[in-house]
């Protein structure tokens, strides 16, 4: 599914530094038409992928942009935050972890 964000956004770099080779990733609350629409979840078996944030994005010159929505029937995937990079179906950084919504931050590992 998020091949979508990729595609969305023409020759996507992927961040260099701590997030290297990781997908950028910025959230953003405007809804758009552009937008890639998530919904995270603790239930891993009920996600469609799984994410390993490796922190924040060094640079990141182009990066997918979603929007962090209240209910899964609204998303364009469902994603489950994974405490270990080799189980997660992608590994992503933040452009913007201060703009993260709290839906974000309940469901990410501590």
């Amino acid at each position: 599914m998020i091949g979508a964000v990729v595609a969305a956004v023409p020759g996507l770099c992927v961040a260099q530094g701590m997030g290297q080779g990781a997908l950028p990733v910025r959230f953003d609350e405007a809804a758009e038409i552009d937008q890639f629409h998530v919904f995270f979840t603790d239930r891993e078996l009920l996600a469609d992928e799984t994410w390993f944030v490796v922190g924040r994005c060094q640079t990141a010159p182009e990066s997918a942009s979603l929007n962090v929505v209240a209910f899964e029937h609204l998303a364009d995937t469902t994603v489950y935050l994974t405490s270990y990079g080799y189980t997660a179906d992608r590994q992503v950084c933040l452009v913007n972890p201060d703009d993260a919504p709290p839906a974000f931050w309940s469901a990410y590992p501590r």
